[in-house]
């Protein structure tokens, strides 16, 4: 049967011959770094190699007492050629298995023992209570006509793309594109507010639970949806037949001019290039929406990005002065084509955006291929008439 030492401790084989004081005594030798390891081990008649024998001596005790139980705590000894100090050690309790775990900046450690797995799930029942006693009050609820047509497609579009697939809760989501945005908004205007069911590390440590992370929580959707309403929404029908005109016509010029936007810096950005936004050049931009179509403006947007590219690789432009002058340029390289009374290409339809994409597809209830026309309210009655024909002929060809 093999010696204890100190607190249920095992003794290594090779240390059996020796007693609890001698031991005392090696540990306190290999301390001292003066001493050689190979006359500890020969004074001792200890059967290691000198590189070996820091692995058979026991751990130490400390001044520390266990959290859980009480009992001293004990760490390994260090090693001589280490750069750690005692503080940057783990420290462990023999008598019920908690360890405290020194802080490290490479790694984070989880409780391993059952006290701290009681003390950690104590904790997180009481935040979970937290939680609840704020989050859970009773929120009025708001009829989904009165809403803005912005808002009610805001909504509609974080429902849609929502995992839980329902009206009356938003499963935490991934930031992408205008998520955040959205979800802000509708949080704003009480179209949704933050679910008591939301886990404790959607919440900030820092103020908590007063502070969320807004993409983590989960929220309660407080609107309410009629049948009729609901059904016409699911079939794509319901705004185009109930919205203003030029209200979907403002809104779609909006969705295509921050997805034009998004694409010329990533034109930008993909050449090493970025772009700056003044106030100047973003009204000839947007001017650019009523004359010509989303594709064409996209065609002068790659031009000016090889242009500049160019200009900038050859040396004939630094990059701050391409950052501060692309945006312009995209409307002066239109001014140029029609002086000079050249066609303005279409660009492929290949990467356009998640928003922009479901405004067309799912708000106007039309194909994205509308992006070749220019937006505008006649336009739009005019995709309208060509649905009609499209119907019409479909029906005579049934019978």
């Amino acid at each position: 049967m093999q010696r204890k030492y100190e607190i249920n401790m095992e003794i290594n084989r090779k240390l059996e011959h020796l007693t609890e004081e001698q031991i005392e005594e090696v540990i306190t030798m290999y301390k001292d770094k003066s001493i050689r390891l190979s006359n500890i081990i020969s004074k001792y008649n200890i059967d290691v190699k000198p590189s070996g024998l820091l692995s058979i001596l026991p751990p130490i005790k400390t001044d520390e007492v266990c959290a859980i139980c009480g009992a001293y705590l004990y760490q390994k000894l260090k090693p001589r050629t280490g750069y750690a100090s005692d503080s940057q050690k783990d420290k462990f309790c023999l008598e019920c298995g908690h360890w405290v775990y020194a802080k490290s900046i490479w790694e984070t450690k989880k409780f391993t023992c059952e006290g701290c797995k009681a003390i950690a799930k104590a904790e997180e029942e009481r935040k979970k209570k937290q939680i609840q006693e704020i989050y859970s009050k009773e929120k009025a609820q708001i009829n989904f006509t009165e809403l803005t047509l912005s808002d009610q497609i805001k909504l509609v579009y974080v429902l849609m793309n929502n995992s839980f697939h329902n009206v009356s809760e938003i499963a935490p989501m991934e930031p992408e594109g205008k998520w955040i945005q959205y979800i802000n908004r509708l949080t704003e205007i009480k179209a949704i507010s933050v679910s008591p069911e939301s886990a404790v590390n959607a919440f900030c440590k820092e103020n908590f639970p007063n502070e969320y992370y807004v993409a983590k929580v989960q929220y309660n959707v407080n609107v309410i949806f009629d049948d009729e309403i609901l059904y016409k929404i699911n079939n794509n029908s319901y705004f185009i037949e109930n919205s203003n005109e030029e209200e979907l016509i403002i809104l779609l010029k909006k969705y295509i001019y921050d997805d034009l936007i998004r694409q010329f810096e990533d034109m930008l950005n993909s050449r090493r290039l970025q772009l700056h936004i003044s106030e100047n050049a973003n009204d000839k931009f947007i001017e650019l929406i009523d004359k010509i179509s989303y594709t064409q403006i996209l065609t002068l947007c790659n031009r000016v990005a090889v242009f500049f590219s160019d200009k900038v690789l050859t040396g004939n432009m630094s990059k701050s002065m391409a950052k501060n002058a692309a945006l312009l340029n995209v409307s002066k390289f239109y001014d140029r084509a029609i002086q000079s009374d050249w066609t303005i290409n279409h660009a492929e339809i290949c990467h356009i955006g998640k928003e922009l994409q479901f405004f067309i597809e799912r708000i106007l209830n039309k194909k994205t291929t509308i992006l070749k026309d220019i937006a505008s309210a006649e336009n739009l009655r005019k995709w309208k008439n060509l649905e009609k024909d499209y119907n019409r002929q479909t029906a005579y060809a049934e019978e």
